[in-house]
C-alpha cells in the first residue's frame, strides 16, 4: 500500500526516482516522502512551486509511471531478501556479501588429499603467494637491504616461484614431493 516504501530512494522503480528524475528531485520539500503520502497528497505538499519546465515534464512521466506501477492496487507492502525469500539465512547473506568467485580445483584437492594439516597449510599459503618471502615483505612496505634471494647468487629477488618452482630439480625436490602428498 506503499506504506513503506520511500518514494524518492526506494530501488523498487530501478534506478530510484531520485535518480531517474533529477529536476522533479530538487523540487521535493519531503525527500524522507512514503509512497503512499505522495500519492494521496496535493502537488503543494510535494514540492516548492513553481516547477521549473524540465521539473514538470519529470512529474507528468512520474504520475504515469506510478499509475503503471501501482494503479488501483490495495495490497500489502512486503519486503523479500535479495535471495528472494521471507525468511533471513545468515549462509545466504554471507554469501550475497562475499560474492562468488571461481577458485582453482587445486584449492579442492589439497584439503581433501592425505597430508599432514601443516602440509596443507603450507601449500595453502604457498599457492596463495602468501609465505613469508622477501618480495611479499617488499609489497608490505618492509625495508630490507636486499630483496634478491640469499639461497641463489643469480641476484633474483625472492619470490615463491623462484624458490620452489624454479629451483625445483637442483635443490628442494624431495620436501616438495613430500608436501604435495605424493
Amino acid at each position: 500500500m506503499g506504506n513503506s516504501i520511500l518514494i524518492w530512494k526506494d530501488n523498487r522503480l530501478n534506478p530510484s526516482p531520485s535518480d531517474r528524475f533529477p529536476h522533479l528531485y530538487s523540487f521535493a520539500k519531503k525527500q524522507k516522502c512514503s509512497l503512499k503520502f505522495f500519492v494521496e497528497s496535493e502537488a503543494n505538499k510535494n514540492f516548492t512551486l513553481p516547477l521549473s519546465v524540465q521539473a514538470s515534464e519529470e512529474l507528468a512521466s512520474l504520475q504515469v509511471l506510478l499509475q503503471q506501477e501501482v494503479g488501483d492496487q490495495q495490497v500489502w507492502d512486503t519486503w523479500t531478501y535479495r535471495w528472494n525469500s521471507l525468511n533471513f539465512s545468515s549462509n545466504k547473506a554471507y554469501k550475497l556479501l562475499q560474492g562468488t568467485q571461481d577458485s582453482s580445483p587445486l584449492f579442492r584437492w589439497l584439503w581433501t588429499a592425505g597430508n599432514l594439516g601443516k602440509h596443507n597449510f603450507f601449500f595453502w599459503l604457498l599457492l596463495k603467494d602468501r609465505l613469508n618471502t622477501r618480495n611479499l615483505l617488499r609489497r608490505k612496505n618492509k625495508y630490507l637491504e636486499d630483496y634478491s634471494g640469499p639461497i641463489c647468487n643469480r641476484g633474483l629477488e625472492e619470490t615463491c616461484m623462484h624458490l620452489f618452482l624454479s629451483a625445483l630439480s637442483v635443490r628442494i625436490a624431495g620436501p616438495i614431493l613430500v608436501l604435495v602428498g605424493t
